[in-house]
């Protein structure tokens, strides 16, 4: 898979119309990954990508192969495990710990 340098804004998804970058914000997380799945039912994902920048307690990666209609969902880990409600979404899914979530594409 593929990493970018990535931005810390906007927080949630972004699609920029040759990749998507993800921004969240945790202010206390120890460490975060991005979970990509093929499939709302999926029995587990199919990429975990570290999101290893951090800026301002903002966690971001930049995936240029991402596309909309990705679906994804956060690990984090730290005292509190959280995850972020800033996303462009259309689907919600809750999927063994994980939230799914489908990247959009608004013109």
């Amino acid at each position: 898979m593929r990493v970018w340098p990535s931005n810390r804004y906007p927080l949630g998804a972004t699609w920029d119309g040759s990749g998507v970058n993800f921004a969240l914000f945790s202010e206390n997380a120890t460490g975060v990954e991005l979970c990509l799945f093929d499939r709302p039912q999926a029995t587990g994902e199919t990429a975990r990508v570290p999101m290893k920048q951090q800026t301002h307690l903002v966690w971001h990666v930049y995936l240029p192969d991402v596309r909309p209609g990705q679906l994804y969902g956060y690990q984090g880990h730290g005292p509190y495990e959280p995850v972020g409600p800033y996303a462009s979404i259309s689907l919600i899914t809750a999927h063994d710990g994980f939230v799914l979530m489908d990247i959009i594409r608004y013109n």
